[in-house]
């Protein structure tokens, strides 16, 4: 049986850099849902930084 956990691994990291959506899908949406999706990647974004950073502090914490 697989153990998980919810360690972010760098690949993790890597693909919340990359958009949900291509340029030409977001033009095509309306302005209100434009400015939901880049409220949502900026939030998710926010996110991750917070996430690294606790974990580097833990990580110095623990030495």
């Amino acid at each position: 049986m697989k153990q998980y956990n919810s360690d972010l691994t760098p690949e993790i990291l890597a693909s919340f850099d990359k958009p949900a959506f291509i340029d030409d899908q977001v033009a095509g949406m309306s302005q209100e849902w434009q400015e939901i999706i880049a409220k949502q990647q900026t939030e998710l974004k926010q996110q991750t930084e917070l996430k690294q950073h606790h974990k580097m502090l833990a990580a110095e914490t623990a030495h």
